[in-house]
């Protein structure tokens, strides 16, 4: 049995052991500010200590009587002071005498060992306050001083044995507190010493044994606290105070047996803590508290049997505080807090599961207790470089996960759609394809040919043909049937099925934190006993029987309370002679509606069992408030299953199932039947079990589980309704750190941590592509443990020798962080980099932005090395570039839409002002030019930059001069691998194709349907001696992925679309089909490594786009860098939206040269074409037009719709000579200037 801390009572101003011979010092008090009356200035109690005469202070060889004649004669003198000087200049005399009053009861009782002298001294004292009040005084000073006083009279009767005197005591204090609070007083001395009489008039009503009351004055405390934080109190003294309050109310709750209820304000108190964490830098005292409530939360669970949820869920928090406040835990709660350390840790807990909740309480940590905007670090070991690392982690480690189940649905969907069953089933729809082309055409020649014996007379041979051609139909057809089922009935298949319903399943159940195992606290279920038991008594179900209980509570009255314990079957078994402690299943078990958690249905209950005895007796309120925690609970719970139920009962829902940003449920309406349903589920410990049943159900209605379509369909809609964690308080972390980090290191100038703090900033890239392997959890968990079981020995010598840890990292923290960033991508070597560059030619810039100095910075690294260059002024200011990025992307943006949403054709003069204002300004020439001449300086030919988001949606690579040198990459760690994995080109490129696909004309609106994607295809197609692949309906996602990955060089045409709050979203449309336009996210192509393809040829809009409206350091994220982070080589797309006949050029212009130039850089060719397109003339543009004929004779094989898109791309091509005039038909930027690649 765990022993919960509990506080004493506290003493006055002064504890003991700053006495004798000695004031207290200074810097041991937390200065006050009080309000003064008639206009006085606020005091400080440090300038009440300069004014006692050194005499005053007493000598340890000094007689009690002595001292008082020195003490009396100085409050005699001060008496006489006040009496002569005018109100406003004698307050502080007040204050001083007071405290004077005060200071010598404590030295008479703690140096002296005179209680009587004591009590004489405070009571002199409290009549002295009375006399002041009495005057009309009403500095907050004198106000504070006297409820000291009030605090040391009871503290020294307490230690008489007089307790009722004590109460008395407290009681008198806090009617003149509420007194003073209710004349308006708001100064935090005073609030505070509020506080401690509610909390030594609680304490001490305990010792009278009256736990009823005492459990009220605790409770009046903390709603007084409420209203002082309310007001906007935030002093540490009133936060500390109120933190006492919630450890001490929990512990009589617990006294009382009340278990639930003291868990309930343990866990209140931690999120008021939490609170003050949040706000800022808080005191040691607050910090001591927080240790308090976590070790009574976790003991008190433990005693009611959950220990292993215990150990899990609360040990990292707890050891983390432990660690943090070593050496510093007072002697009364050292023994208490070792014992329950030995006894946590005799039982190892399941390694994974503690993974998770070290991975929980570092979400705590990093986004409730720290807060980037304050700067507030709370633990010496946790500077913000190490804060920056772990939010990186963190961040990283939450997309793994996601991604590793994605990975997991898509091989198993790909092992079914591989199944060598359907392969087969392939060849024979061929087969009996050709076979039902030979009967027509025999029938065609032969009108009356039938098979029958009469027809056969006059055309033996064709009606044998005829015969043999249905017999073989029908074994193709028996065969089909045969492979049809055994595909169906195949593990693959089956396992496919169960992985995506499993997929959407845990989806909901961790975004609502929904229990898998039951029923997980004893409130809850203490209410499925209700429920059980009024359903049984009423013969009804129960959500009708929950209907009932929004209109009438049924603990409201203890008669029919006892009547539903009594329909559940509880009397008999709670007083079993044979079984005084029997577990809770021996009471669950035979009530098959309740599922309840193991952990908790395998233990005695304790308390549970004198809550339904004391309702037997007529006492129901133990019960009742238990139920109505429990009911509120349910609640709140059953909202957000209710609209995740009412969502998936529509067959047709096509939107997220929870917003991106708070992971509520997206639909805020939900069904009555779905309300009562969610109510009566979770009241039962049931809801996995529904989910199933539903998931099954919505999945059933989208496509049949037998059929690969049914397949297909399913996986297409939940990546529609499914987004993985977007975590934006993370990534805000991620970026409030890294601002702080780098204005300390450009203060220091210390370029190899810029080097690596720069690389962290780019944590949502690194985010898009994480592959965790599959026993992680349980390896880190494992490593975790045996750390933290290390560490308890450190904290016990350091407590030994009474010193603090210092600075000393959490050692569970460092191997956290060294088990997760093996999955992260590892940070390339400066000087590696730097040879690497030399031998290539290049030099390296990464601008960032400096929050100290608000200016715009290069980390730049050359042949000479790695070095922080300052930009010339015309050109750096932060506040010039923000102007400059948001004028460009409202403008640039808002000539896209009016584009893309009419007519998908471009129009120039809706840019051309932008652009003009934009790129020809003297921040984007300025910065260009600086770019170009430390180029010229280095000696090198290429610029290989990486731009922070706002400024990567520029066209850099069209200004003159970088034309031709500029390269662009989204990452170190991204660059150093992709120049890794060119070096490495194997023999596997021979099995792999090169792949063309163009949906870009698969769309419900003729407007929008890209006519010239389809000549663009044939013409990529046939210099690729490749198939192009236009289908006529939306292409599976997975068919999509599959021939993604196992391709080289990959051209695409579709429409592209561009998210820019939530870059991962971005995506490319596979066509429209029953539902619409079907999409496939860029965070689902990024989760799955795309190592294979060399090269990414996006012909859609913003393909190449990042960080259009992101802010300072943020990474860039899009469709281009999705796919080069997860493992693309190089990627070609665009900046900003194009028109179908745009991207056709471009790609003509450029495979042309990559023919003609093989030798050459995709860069350099990417230049050249763009130098192409914006020169051509009309002439040479027909000739373009004249070479893609040559394309289209191919066509007449194709369906004619796709034929008739063709010509359509002909009606383009004369509209847009007709729009241009005389001028070249592409020379605007507009047309070119967006063209880029990463790599």
């Amino acid at each position: 049995m765990m022993h919960p801390l509990m506080y004493r009572p506290f003493r006055t101003l002064i504890q003991p052991n700053n006495l004798p011979g000695a004031l207290p010092q200074a810097g041991m008090f937390i200065p006050f500010r009080a309000k003064m009356s008639h206009g006085t200035r606020v005091m400080n109690i440090i300038q009440l200590y300069e004014q006692i005469p050194a005499a005053i202070k007493p000598p340890v060889d000094t007689s009690l009587e002595k001292w008082l004649e020195s003490v009396q004669n100085f409050a005699g003198e001060l008496l006489q002071s006040i009496a002569a000087t005018p109100e406003p200049e004698s307050t502080e005399q007040k204050v001083l005498l007071l405290f004077l009053h005060g200071l010598a009861g404590e030295v008479a009782e703690d140096n002296f060992q005179n209680i009587d002298s004591a009590l004489d001294l405070y009571k002199n004292g409290r009549q002295q306050a009375t006399a002041f009040l009495a005057a009309g005084e009403t500095s907050a000073g004198v106000r504070e001083q006297t409820l000291k006083l009030f605090i040391g009279a009871g503290v020294t009767l307490g230690q008489l044995g007089r307790t009722a005197q004590e109460l008395e005591t407290y009681r008198d204090g806090l009617k003149q507190a509420t007194t003073f609070l209710a004349a308006g007083e708001t100064n935090a001395g005073v609030r505070e010493q509020a506080l401690k009489l509610f909390f030594n008039a609680g304490f001490t009503l305990g010792q009278l044994g009256r736990t009823a009351q005492k459990l009220e004055t605790y409770r009046d405390g903390l709603k007084q606290a409420t209203d002082f934080l309310a007001a906007g109190e935030t002093s540490a003294g009133v936060r500390e105070q109120m933190l006492q309050l919630f450890v001490n109310t929990g512990f009589t709750l617990g006294q009382l047996g009340r278990t639930a209820q003291a868990l309930e304000t343990y866990r209140e108190g931690l999120k008021q803590a939490t609170a003050f964490l949040a706000a800022g830098k808080t005191s040691a005292g607050v910090h001591k508290q927080v240790l308090k409530l976590l070790e009574n939360d976790t003991g008190t669970l433990h005693n009611i049997g959950l220990y292993a949820a215990a150990a899990t869920a609360k040990l990292p928090e707890l050891g983390l505080w432990f660690w943090a406040l070593a050496g510093q835990i007072s002697t009364d709660d050292w023994p208490v807090l070792q014992k329950d350390w030995h006894t946590f840790l005799k039982t190892t807990p399941n390694p994974a599961r503690f993974s998770f909740s070290l991975q929980s309480s570092l979400q705590k940590l990093l986004l409730s207790w720290h807060n980037p905007q304050k700067n507030g670090v709370h633990f010496k070991f946790l500077p913000v470089s190490k804060l920056l690392r772990l939010s990186r982690a963190l961040y990283v480690l939450s997309q793994g996960q996601a991604q590793a189940t994605l990975r997991g649905v898509y091989a198993n969907l790909e092992k079914t759609l591989n199944h060598p069953d359907l392969h087969q089933l392939e060849l024979l729809s061929q087969q009996q394809q050709k076979i039902s082309e030979q009967i027509t055409r025999l029938q065609q020649v032969y009108p009356n040919l039938s098979g029958k014996r009469w027809s056969c007379l006059s055309h033996p041979l064709a009606c044998w043909s005829l015969t043999q051609g249905l017999n073989q139909q029908v074994q193709i057809t028996r065969k089909q049937q045969v492979l049809l089922e055994n595909w169906q009935n195949s593990r693959e298949t089956r396992s496919a099925s169960s992985a995506l319903s499993d997929w959407l399943m845990r989806h909901i159940m961790e975004n609502l934190d929904l229990p898998v195992a039951g029923i997980g606290d004893l409130p809850g279920v203490m209410l499925g006993l209700c429920l059980v038991g009024d359903c049984r008594l009423r013969h009804i179900e129960a959500p009708e029987c929950l209907q009932d209980w929004q209109q009438n509570l049924p603990w409201t009255d203890a008669t029919r309370l006892q009547a539903l314990f009594t329909a559940a079957g509880w009397w008999e078994v709670a007083e079993d002679p044979e079984k005084p402690h029997p577990a809770l299943y021996c009471w669950t078990t035979a009530l098959q509606e309740l599922k309840v958690d193991y952990l908790l249905d395998d233990k005695p209950q304790p308390n549970l069992q004198q809550a339904i005895s004391a309702l037997k007796n007529g006492e129901e309120h133990y019960v009742s408030a238990d139920l109505a925690l429990a009911w509120e609970n349910l609640l709140k719970q059953a909202k957000p299953l209710a609209r995740i139920l009412t969502a998936l009962s529509q067959d047709d829902y096509q939107s997220l199932l929870f917003h991106p940003v708070d992971n509520q449920p997206w639909l805020q309406d939900y069904g009555q039947m779905q309300w009562q349903q969610a109510l009566a589920v979770l009241a039962q410990g049931q809801s996995h079990k529904l989910l199933q049943q539903v998931c099954c159900d919505f999945l059933q209605q989208v496509g049949d589980a037998h059929s690969p379509a049914g397949l297909n369909a399913r996986f297409e809609r939940l990546l529609a309704l499914l987004s993985p964690p977007h975590a934006g308080a993370l990534e805000g972390a991620i970026q409030g750190w890294t601002k702080t980090v780098i204005s300390q290191q450009c203060g220091e100038t210390d370029t190899a941590a810029l080097w690596q703090t720069l690389e962290h900033s780019r944590a949502g890239l690194h985010g898009l592509h994480v592959e965790l392997p599959p026993d992680w959890a349980e390896t880190t968990g494992t490593a975790l443990w045996d750390s933290l079981k290390h560490c308890f020995s450190y904290v016990e010598s350091a407590q030994q020798q009474g010193v603090s840890l210092g600075d000393r990292m959490w050692p569970p923290l460092d191997v956290w962080l060294q088990q997760v960033e093996k999955y992260l991508p590892p940070l390339p070597d400066i000087s590696a980099c730097q040879k690497h560059l030399q031998q290539q030619g290049e030099v390296l810039a990464q601008p960032f932005f400096d929050p100290g100095s608000q200016q715009l910075k290069v980390l730049w690294l050359d042949g000479q090395g790695l070095s922080l260059r300052e930009l010339p002024e015309i050109c750096a200011a932060q506040q010039g570039w923000d102007d400059l990025c948001t004028f460009w992307a409202d403008n640039w943006a808002s000539a896209d839409k009016d584009k893309t949403d009419h007519s998908n054709e471009d129009n120039p003069a809706l840019q051309e002002q932008c652009w003009d204002e934009v790129m020809d300004s003297p921040l984007v020439t300025g910065f260009a030019k600086a770019l170009a001449s430390w180029l010229a300086a280095a000696q090198a030919e290429h610029l290989r930059v990486i731009l922070p988001a706002p400024l990567g949606q520029l066209a850099w690579e069209a200004l003159p001069p970088l034309k031709n040198k500029l390269l662009r990459s989204v990452s170190l760690s991204h660059w150093w691998q992709q120049q890794q994995a060119k070096r490495q080109t194997t023999a596997k490129q021979d099995r792999q194709q090169d792949w063309v696909l163009s949906t870009g004309h698969l769309h419900e609106e003729p407007g929008q349907r890209l006519s010239c994607a389809l000549p663009e295809a044939l013409w990529v197609a046939k210099q690729w001696q490749s198939t192009a692949e236009l289908p006529q309906q939306a292409l599976p996602a997975a068919t999509f992925l599959r021939q993604l990955r196992r391709s080289r060089w990959v051209h695409i045409t579709a429409h592209g679309a561009y998210t820019p709050k939530h870059p991962a979203d971005s995506g490319l449309s596979l066509g429209s089909g029953k539902q619409g336009r079907q999409w496939i996210p860029m965070w689902a192509c990024a989760a799955l490594s795309l190592s294979s393809v060399e090269l990414l040829i996006l012909s859609a809009c913003k393909s190449n786009l990042y960080g259009q409206q992101s802010q300072g350091l943020s990474a860039p994220a899009g469709l281009g860098p999705g796919f080069a982070a997860a493992g693309v080589q190089a990627v070609l797309g665009t900046l900003w939206s194009i028109t179908d006949l745009t991207g056709l050029v471009f790609a003509y212009g450029w495979l042309q040269l990559k023919q003609q130039q093989p030798d050459w850089s995709l860069s350099c060719i990417t230049y050249a074409a763009q130098q192409w397109m914006r020169q051509m003339s009309r002439a040479e543009f027909n000739v373009l037009l004249e070479d893609l004929k040559s394309c289209e004779e191919d066509t007449r094989a194709l369906p004619a719709e796709i034929a008739e898109h063709i010509k359509l791309c002909h009606v383009r091509t004369d509209k847009h000579l007709l729009q241009t005039g005389d001028k070249p038909p592409f020379a605007h930027p507009l047309y070119w200037a967006g063209f880029h690649v990463i790599n």
